[in-house]
């Protein structure tokens, strides 16, 4: 992390295979992060008959000092990460559209409570970019308790 005013360097997170750049975010203080392969090298890997490198996960990291809040192993599978400040969720998802990279199907989401980092939503369900906002709307809108 470096200061936007002076360039200095504040801190700095070492990752196991490389942070996919759509799922850097940041909301309230917390730099949300999957520290995993791209998906296109994945798809590579089971296409060999390969499994993909243990040591994926996704990270909340205070973003002042670059202290580990909470690191999660299980389920990280996503290329996108999106965040409400409003509800204090994480979704964790791909992004299926025309402009990405082969393998990026859109079949899994899983939602997150920022606070207790539970998962309150894993679910199977096929969705493409567009739909995309409007699966999140109706998440938020009740159809799953997030209390």
């Amino acid at each position: 992390m470096l200061d936007r005013f002076t360039g200095k360097k504040l801190w700095s997170i070492e990752s196991n295979h490389g942070f996919i750049h759509n799922s850097v975010i940041a909301g309230d203080g917390i730099l949300f992060c999957l520290d995993k392969l791209p998906q296109y090298l994945e798809t590579k890997l089971r296409r060999r008959g390969e499994a993909p490198p243990p040591g994926s996960r996704l990270l909340y990291v205070d973003i002042r000092t670059g202290q580990i809040l909470s690191e999660v192993t299980e389920d990280v599978f996503g290329t996108w990460l999106g965040y409400s400040s409003e509800h204090k969720l994480l979704l964790q998802a791909t992004r299926p559209s025309r402009d990405m990279l082969n393998g990026e199907t859109g079949n899994r989401m899983i939602v997150y409570k920022v606070s207790t980092k539970e998962k309150l939503w894993d679910k199977a369900i096929r969705y493409s970019n567009p739909r995309l906002s409007t699966m999140i709307k109706s998440f938020l809108r009740g159809k799953v308790s997030i209390c």
